[in-house]
């Protein structure tokens, strides 16, 4: 079964191989969480898989790019290259998601709706089965409390789903 990679920009920071449990499956999320500190959106990565040690976490800065896939250890699959949005005026910082490098959607957070302490969170989910059979999925929420959920869909076991971490205007 092939291991879910994380990469930013093009540097690996977590390749976690699954380890099935007593009922016969494994979990893996990456997650981003987006959340407003001072005039800026500030972005954390957290990666974990089921069966395995402590999560791994870092933050991300503005103008990177965060590709997850299932790839095998070695393999080094090409990623897509991907244009972030022009941040219009008054925007603090974003995200936004692509599948396979065609945009699905994106989340920005303007000044004027930052009093509120809004929070965002992007999600690459993998459930290895003991069949063969892997599931793997994303979710974006937009700004808000709660964050209103934006996408949320299973995507091709090949497929890369890459996160564009949208800096401030």
């Amino acid at each position: 079964m092939d291991p879910l990679a994380v990469y930013v920009d093009d540097v690996e920071i977590a390749h976690f191989a699954p380890v099935l449990n007593r009922e016969g499956w494994a979990f893996g999320v990456v997650a981003l969480d987006f959340d407003l500190v001072g005039r800026r959106v500030a972005t954390g990565l957290r990666a974990s898989v089921t069966g395995r040690t402590a999560p791994m976490s870092m933050s991300c800065a503005p103008g990177s790019v965060v590709h997850a896939l299932l790839e095998a250890k070695g393999e080094r699959r090409p990623r897509p290259t991907v244009e972030l949005p022009l941040p219009g005026s008054g925007v603090l910082g974003g995200c936004a998601l692509y599948i396979d490098g065609k945009p699905a959607t994106v989340v920005l957070l303007e000044a004027r709706a930052a009093r509120s302490r809004p929070r965002a969170q992007a999600q690459v989910y993998c459930r290895w089965l003991k069949s063969g059979e892997i599931e793997l999925g994303c979710e974006l929420t937009d700004f808000g409390s709660p964050p209103p959920k934006l996408i949320s869909r299973f995507v091709d076991r090949r497929s890369i789903l890459s996160f564009g971490i949208v800096p401030p205007a």
